[in-house]
This record gives C-alpha cells, sequence and structure tokens, in this order.
C-alpha cells in the first residue's frame, strides 16, 4: 500500500485525467474555470495535492481524487477565485495586520500568521474578509508553487470581541475541501482560557 505523502504513478496520473476528462464533459458547460482546468491537466504536482489527499477519505482513492477535483473546481468557480483582486481588498483590514504571511518554520513552510488580538468581528465585512482571505491563500500558492504553509493563530492579547468563530470555521472548510495538502500544521499561540471551548 502506498504512503500517506507518495505522489501518484504515471499510470495512476493518467487514469485521474481521463476519469476527470470524462466528468467535466458531463458537467454542464460553465460548470469550472478553464484556468483551473488546464492548471489541473498540464502540473502533476497540483493534481499530485488531490491525489494525496484523498488518501485520507474512505473508499476508491481514484473516485475521491475526483470527486474532491470536481467540488474544488465549482467551488472555485462560484466563489470567483480566479478573479478576486488587490481592488477587491479592503486596505483598512490589511493594514490593521490581522493576518499576513511572513518567515518560514523550520521545515521552510510559509508562516500565515492571523493576529487575533488586531481583529475586529464585524458582519457587514464578513464577504470582504474571506475574500481577502482567499486572495492570500492564491498569493501564497503561486508564490510558494504548491509547497505547504503553517498557520498560526497568535492569540496573545486577545478576547471575545476578537475572535470570530464564522470566519475561522470559513478557514478550516475551505482548507479541508478546497486547498488539498496545503497546510504542514496549524499553531495556537497564548490562547486565553475563555476561548479555550
Amino acid at each position: 500500500m502506498a504512503a500517506e505523502d507518495e505522489p501518484p504513478t504515471l499510470d495512476q496520473v493518467q487514469t485521474l485525467r481521463n476519469e476527470l476528462k470524462e466528468r467535466i464533459s458531463l458537467e454542464a458547460e460553465g460548470m469550472f474555470d478553464t484556468r483551473d482546468v488546464d492548471k489541473l491537466m498540464k502540473e502533476d504536482g497540483y493534481l499530485a495535492r488531490f491525489w494525496i489527499h484523498s488518501f485520507f477519505i474512505p473508499g476508491d482513492r481514484v473516485e475521491n481524487a475526483v470527486n474532491l477535483v470536481i467540488d474544488t473546481f465549482k467551488w472555485r468557480k462560484d466563489f470567483g477565485v480566479n478573479d478576486i483582486t488587490e481592488d477587491d481588498i479592503d486596505s483598512d483590514i490589511l493594514d490593521r495586520g490581522s493576518l499576513y504571511y511572513h518567515n518560514r518554520d523550520k521545515k521552510g513552510s510559509k508562516l500565515l500568521v492571523f493576529c487575533i488580538r488586531k481583529h475586529n468581528k464585524d458582519a457587514k465585512k464578513m464577504d470582504i474578509m474571506k475574500k481577502m482571505l482567499i486572495y492570500i491563500l492564491e498569493r501564497l500558492e503561486k508564490e510558494e508553487d504548491g509547497k505547504k504553509i503553517t498557520i498560526i493563530f497568535d492569540s496573545e492579547g486577545a478576547g471575545i470581541s476578537n475572535f470570530d468563530l464564522e470566519q475561522v470555521k470559513f478557514l478550516i472548510h475551505v482548507l479541508i475541501s478546497y486547498y488539498p495538502n496545503f497546510v504542514e500544521k496549524i499553531l495556537v499561540f497564548e490562547m486565553p482560557w475563555i476561548l479555550n471551548t
């Protein structure tokens, strides 16, 4: 049996691509962004991330990898991931310093830091915050060429008014469902006891 982080063989790559071409042709036209499909068909490393991620899903690995790709591409098209630009980002939120990437961990993974004490919950800006998060994940993916990242939740000095559960749930859902094999680890620094639950 293959190890969890072992990339697919050339035969498995070909099988995956054939299955994906068939599934994509069965879907309604316009369900996927052609930029995503082209990337998957050209870059073995990108396809391998879905293969590796599907190791943890019970059932047939090829079918799971194909389903993961289809679900990811539908979400990316619906969310407009490839069309998010720096103009869509609220510079006030960015300047506040609640979300940034900087330095690397011991394994060489880029650090994505959530400085929770600098974050202010605002239901009106939730969609903008989500777009900003996706924009930063996409930049990291391009800059790091698909290498894994480490996420740090810096909770030092944070309180209930700073902690945004909906944003954290969105991040975790997106990373598990739509950014396969992208996170090396998640670290939480100085979580206040009141937030442990």
